[in-house]
């Protein structure tokens, strides 16, 4: 029964994915859908470490491939024959499969029984086609995880379109929501390595940071990134970043498996990690952190600037990021009156899509809240902003956003936003 006060670790929440390891994968195909879902796939940033081979000729062909030669880690081999013929040539592929191959099969036919007797034979997995890249790397993380893989919790990632636009704000409070509503054990990781704010907005004092893990080089693991990370309350924690205009991490295949080890293993100690990556260019470690998140926020403002960020922010993600879910758009801002800000039905028509949520505009809310380091759901006359940011939470969680009857501010940007 779920509670009122959310006070519970809400099973959405804690989807994880496995930490895959170093694959040698290899497709043989018999369709050109299962050829491009192959090299889609080979490209997704789940599989950056593995090595990922595609050949034709579907149970035959991998027979008469590894007649000489060992099998690699998993094989993905396309069939479309009924269960007898299917079992039969897998009795073949048998013979020269090594013991520790694991086979997943692809095929049209979508039927109960053939999968049970499937799975009953040692098959890891029958994908039915068409599939996606999201699926079938879906279906690894499903095999893996309780193997070779390690689970990792979900990683939320709040980037910033235009400067000053409120992300930091935005992501601090969606993190002290989850942590206190929800109880989940969550780590914010700050990405302003110049100006990182979560420190002073918290009245935190940090021992160690970012740069002491990075300059660990390939020494940093789980117990190092654990004692980097500082409390912030009962199930909030900080991984703070050096305040140091001048850090910077050079771009080389050993720092990305560094920043990349570090980013894992707070997925690995705790239910959620939510980063604040600050707007501008994509530095190696902004990079490294966008690649590790499985959700994505643009928080903008709703004018000319803040829509054509937004524009190209959006296709440079989805093109990192080809078979994961689109990023989320947030406007900030609304109801500032010192920017000329635009009305939905531009939005709509210039950008494609509405934005996914709206956050009012707060600033006596937003000062007073860092001034004295609280959430803004602590601020008096804060209902309306911490609303806003809590409808971003539910939204997350699967859930259907009611508010109820609204102020006179609410109304008031709701009548903004509709002209």
């Amino acid at each position: 029964m779920e509670s009122s006060n959310k006070t519970f670790a809400d099973a959405n929440a804690m989807q994880t994915e496995a930490d895959l390891p170093r694959l040698n994968i290899a497709f043989y195909c018999e369709s050109k859908e299962l050829y491009d879902v192959a090299g889609q796939s080979a490209t997704d940033r789940r599989l950056k470490k593995s090595k990922v081979s595609i050949y034709s000729g579907g149970i035959s062909g991998a027979v008469e491939a590894y007649r000489d030669k060992p099998t690699p880690d998993l094989l993905i081999i396309e069939s479309n024959l009924t269960t007898l013929d299917l079992l039969a040539d897998l009795e073949n592929l048998s013979e020269v499969c090594d013991p520790d191959t694991k086979v997943i099969i692809a095929g049209k036919i979508n039927d109960v029984d053939m999968y049970r007797e499937l799975i009953r034979q040692g098959i890891s997995e029958y994908l039915v086609m068409p599939t996606t890249p999201g699926r079938l790397i879906e279906s690894l993380s499903q095999i893996y995880e309780g193997e070779e893989g390690v689970p990792m919790a979900r990683s939320v990632a709040f980037i910033g379109a235009v400067g000053g636009a409120g992300t930091s704000i935005i992501a601090q409070n969606f993190a002290v929501a989850i942590a206190g509503d929800y109880q989940l054990e969550t780590c914010f990781v700050d990405l302003d390595t110049a100006y990182g704010p979560s420190s002073m907005n918290w009245n935190i004092e940090l021992k160690r940071t970012l740069k002491d893990l990075t300059s660990m080089g390939s020494d940093v693991d789980d117990d190092a990134v654990k004692a980097a990370i500082t409390r912030v309350s009962d199930h909030l924690h900080l991984l703070g970043s050096p305040l140091s205009p001048s850090y910077s991490i050079p771009t080389s295949v050993d720092n990305d498996l560094v920043l990349e080890s570090i980013f894992n293993a707070t997925r690995r100690l705790h239910d959620l990690v939510v980063m604040d990556i600050p707007f501008g260019e994509f530095t190696p470690i902004k990079q490294n952190a966008i690649l590790s998140a499985t959700h994505i926020y643009i928080v903008s403002m709703p004018t000319i600037k803040g829509l054509r960020n937004i524009s190209i922010l959006y296709q440079a993600l989805c093109e990192m990021r080809p078979n994961d879910p689109p990023p989320k758009i947030i406007f900030s801002q609304i109801g500032n009156l010192d920017i000329v800000s635009l009305n939905k039905r531009f939005i709509i028509e210039n950008l494609g899509r509405d934005a996914d949520h709206y956050v009012q505009y707060a600033p006596e809310v937003i000062d007073r809240a860092v001034a004295e380091c609280l959430s803004l759901a602590d601020v008096p006359d804060g209902d309306g902003i911490a609303g806003d940011i809590d409808a971003i939470v539910q939204k997350f969680f699967g859930r259907d956003v009611v508010r109820e009857e609204q102020s006179g501010i609410q109304k008031f940007l709701s009548d903004l936003l509709k002209n």
